[in-house]
């Protein structure tokens, strides 16, 4: 009994997902082969990305950018 609740539980929340994503895959074009989803604001507190935000060949470069934002 116990292994049919966890493949129901299993499989509800499969189908919840795939409706999640269905609602996302609207954004993107039919002839897709392939979608990614990109976190920026993970990416740009990532202590790899800071540092090299930090670099003194990067900063100014990137003070430029800015500016003309």
């Amino acid at each position: 009994m116990k292994k049919y609740i966890i493949v129901f539980a299993l499989f509800a929340v499969v189908s919840i997902a795939c409706a999640v994503e269905t609602a996302l895959l609207k954004y993107a074009p039919d002839l897709s082969v392939a979608v990614s989803e990109i976190n920026v604001s993970a990416l740009m507190k990532h202590p790899a990305v800071l540092e090299m935000l930090n670099k003194p060949e990067y900063l100014s470069s990137r003070q430029k950018w800015e500016n003309k934002s």
